[in-house]
Protein backbone atom coordinates (compact mmCIF):
# COMPACT_ATOMS: atom_id res chain seq x y z
CA UNK A 1 0.00 0.00 0.00
CA UNK A 2 1.23 3.47 -0.84
CA UNK A 3 0.99 6.60 1.26
CA UNK A 4 0.52 10.06 -0.29
CA UNK A 5 1.16 13.31 1.52
CA UNK A 6 1.09 16.98 0.48
CA UNK A 7 3.82 19.42 1.50
CA UNK A 8 4.59 23.06 1.07
CA UNK A 9 8.25 23.64 0.23
CA UNK A 10 9.05 25.01 3.71
CA UNK A 11 7.62 21.86 5.32
CA UNK A 12 10.05 19.57 3.50
CA UNK A 13 13.15 18.51 5.39
CA UNK A 14 16.58 18.66 3.76
CA UNK A 15 16.48 14.87 3.40
CA UNK A 16 13.03 14.95 1.76
CA UNK A 17 14.13 17.65 -0.69
CA UNK A 18 17.23 15.66 -1.57
CA UNK A 19 15.10 12.55 -2.15
CA UNK A 20 12.70 14.52 -4.39
CA UNK A 21 15.51 16.03 -6.45
CA UNK A 22 17.31 12.69 -6.68
CA UNK A 23 14.16 10.90 -7.90
CA UNK A 24 13.37 13.68 -10.38
CA UNK A 25 16.94 13.59 -11.67
CA UNK A 26 16.83 9.81 -12.05
CA UNK A 27 13.62 9.95 -14.10
CA UNK A 28 13.83 13.23 -16.01
CA UNK A 29 17.58 13.54 -16.62
CA UNK A 30 19.09 10.04 -16.56
CA UNK A 31 16.23 7.76 -17.63
CA UNK A 32 14.87 10.16 -20.26
CA UNK A 33 18.38 11.23 -21.27
CA UNK A 34 17.52 14.93 -21.09
CA UNK A 35 20.38 17.39 -20.99
CA UNK A 36 18.19 20.08 -19.46
CA UNK A 37 18.27 20.80 -15.72
CA UNK A 38 15.30 19.68 -13.65
CA UNK A 39 15.75 22.30 -10.92
CA UNK A 40 14.05 25.41 -12.26
CA UNK A 41 13.56 27.68 -9.24
CA UNK A 42 9.79 27.08 -9.10
CA UNK A 43 9.69 24.57 -6.25
CA UNK A 44 9.43 27.16 -3.47
CA UNK A 45 6.06 28.41 -4.74
CA UNK A 46 4.62 24.93 -5.33
CA UNK A 47 2.79 22.24 -3.44
CA UNK A 48 4.49 18.85 -3.51
CA UNK A 49 2.74 15.48 -3.46
CA UNK A 50 5.02 12.69 -2.29
CA UNK A 51 4.04 9.05 -2.67
CA UNK A 52 5.90 6.59 -0.46
CA UNK A 53 5.84 2.85 0.00
CA UNK A 54 7.50 1.15 2.97
CA UNK A 55 9.26 4.42 3.80
CA UNK A 56 10.71 4.85 0.30
CA UNK A 57 9.69 7.69 -2.04
CA UNK A 58 8.29 6.13 -5.22
CA UNK A 59 6.22 8.93 -6.78
CA UNK A 60 5.92 12.67 -6.96
CA UNK A 61 3.89 15.55 -8.43
CA UNK A 62 4.45 19.30 -8.27
CA UNK A 63 1.37 21.55 -8.32
CA UNK A 64 1.56 25.29 -8.84
CA UNK A 65 -1.14 27.94 -8.84
CA UNK A 66 -0.56 30.42 -11.64
CA UNK A 67 -2.63 33.35 -10.40
CA UNK A 68 -1.80 35.53 -13.39
CA UNK A 69 -3.16 32.86 -15.75
CA UNK A 70 -5.91 31.85 -13.30
CA UNK A 71 -5.04 28.18 -13.58
CA UNK A 72 -3.32 25.29 -11.84
CA UNK A 73 -0.27 23.67 -13.41
CA UNK A 74 0.57 20.01 -12.80
CA UNK A 75 4.26 19.36 -13.25
CA UNK A 76 7.02 16.78 -12.69
CA UNK A 77 4.64 13.81 -12.55
CA UNK A 78 6.68 10.68 -11.96
CA UNK A 79 6.82 7.17 -10.59
CA UNK A 80 10.04 5.27 -10.12
CA UNK A 81 10.50 2.58 -12.75
CA UNK A 82 9.55 -0.38 -10.54
CA UNK A 83 6.27 1.26 -9.47
CA UNK A 84 4.80 1.83 -12.93
CA UNK A 85 1.89 -0.12 -14.35
CA UNK A 86 0.31 -0.70 -10.95
CA UNK A 87 -2.34 2.06 -10.99
CA UNK A 88 -0.27 4.34 -8.76
CA UNK A 89 -0.15 7.03 -11.45
CA UNK A 90 -3.94 7.19 -11.32
CA UNK A 91 -3.75 7.83 -7.58
CA UNK A 92 -1.18 10.61 -8.05
CA UNK A 93 -3.30 12.41 -10.65
CA UNK A 94 -6.60 11.95 -8.78
CA UNK A 95 -5.08 13.37 -5.59
CA UNK A 96 -3.54 16.28 -7.50
CA UNK A 97 -6.82 17.19 -9.22
CA UNK A 98 -8.67 16.89 -5.89
CA UNK A 99 -6.12 19.14 -4.17
CA UNK A 100 -6.30 21.84 -6.84
CA UNK A 101 -10.10 21.82 -6.91
CA UNK A 102 -10.37 21.85 -3.11
CA UNK A 103 -8.35 25.07 -3.01
CA UNK A 104 -9.89 26.79 -6.05
CA UNK A 105 -12.27 24.99 -8.38
CA UNK A 106 -12.74 28.07 -10.56
CA UNK A 107 -9.30 27.61 -12.15
CA UNK A 108 -8.62 25.30 -15.09
CA UNK A 109 -5.91 22.68 -14.57
CA UNK A 110 -3.13 22.56 -17.15
CA UNK A 111 -0.18 20.28 -17.78
CA UNK A 112 2.42 19.52 -20.40
CA UNK A 113 2.09 15.86 -21.37
CA UNK A 114 4.57 13.64 -23.09
CA UNK A 115 2.76 12.50 -26.23
CA UNK A 116 3.01 8.89 -25.07
CA UNK A 117 0.87 9.79 -22.01
CA UNK A 118 -1.98 11.67 -23.76
CA UNK A 119 -4.50 8.81 -23.33
CA UNK A 120 -3.58 8.52 -19.64
CA UNK A 121 -4.48 12.17 -18.96
CA UNK A 122 -7.58 12.05 -21.17
CA UNK A 123 -9.05 9.53 -18.72
CA UNK A 124 -9.11 12.34 -16.13
CA UNK A 125 -10.84 14.86 -18.42
CA UNK A 126 -7.79 16.58 -19.90
CA UNK A 127 -7.98 17.69 -23.54
CA UNK A 128 -5.15 18.47 -25.93
CA UNK A 129 -4.51 22.14 -26.61
CA UNK A 130 -2.17 23.45 -29.28
CA UNK A 131 0.53 21.72 -31.25
CA UNK A 132 3.14 19.11 -30.36
CA UNK A 133 6.49 20.61 -29.32
CA UNK A 134 9.90 19.33 -28.27
CA UNK A 135 10.79 19.60 -24.59
CA UNK A 136 14.16 18.13 -23.70
CA UNK A 137 14.18 15.90 -26.77
CA UNK A 138 10.73 14.42 -26.04
CA UNK A 139 7.52 15.34 -27.88
CA UNK A 140 5.01 17.07 -25.59
CA UNK A 141 1.61 18.69 -25.93
CA UNK A 142 -0.22 21.05 -23.61
CA UNK A 143 -3.41 19.71 -22.06
CA UNK A 144 -6.19 21.37 -20.08
CA UNK A 145 -8.95 20.21 -17.76
CA UNK A 146 -11.64 22.91 -17.55
CA UNK A 147 -12.71 24.17 -14.14
CA UNK A 148 -15.70 22.65 -12.42
CA UNK A 149 -17.40 26.07 -12.31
Amino acid sequence: MSDCKWFEYAQLSKEELEAIFELRQRVFVIEQQSIYPDIDGLDKSALHLVMSQKGKMIGYVRLRCLDDAQCWKIERVLLEEGSRGLGLGDELIKQTIDKAQSINNEFDIKLSSQCSAIAFYQRFGFKEKGEVYDDGGIDHIDMIKPSTQ
